[in-house]
């Protein structure tokens, strides 16, 4: 773990203090959790903007007969099943 210092307006400082006496948390762990909290909802816009960005990539490929290719993946996936 590494050390990091940080820089507070007086009210954010207040309510975590505030929410650290409430819950018996330390501080730094309150501030631990919201970081993984966002760096978690990030990863995951990471793919949503990838599978936009790929929608329809193949759409005018002549060799993409997506039914085809759907079919065989049907047929194969109810086999493991």
């Amino acid at each position: 773990m590494h050390r990091t210092q940080i820089y507070l307006d007086e009210e954010e400082r207040e309510a975590l203090t505030a929410l650290a006496r409430r819950t018996g948390r330390p501080v730094t762990e309150i501030i631990r959790e919201a970081i993984g909290f966002y760096l978690s909802r990030d990863k995951g816009s990471d793919l949503a903007n990838a599978l936009r960005e790929t929608h329809g990539l193949w759409r005018d490929h002549p060799s993409a007969d997506l039914r085809q290719l759907r079919s065989e993946w049907e047929t194969r996936s109810q086999r493991w099943s």
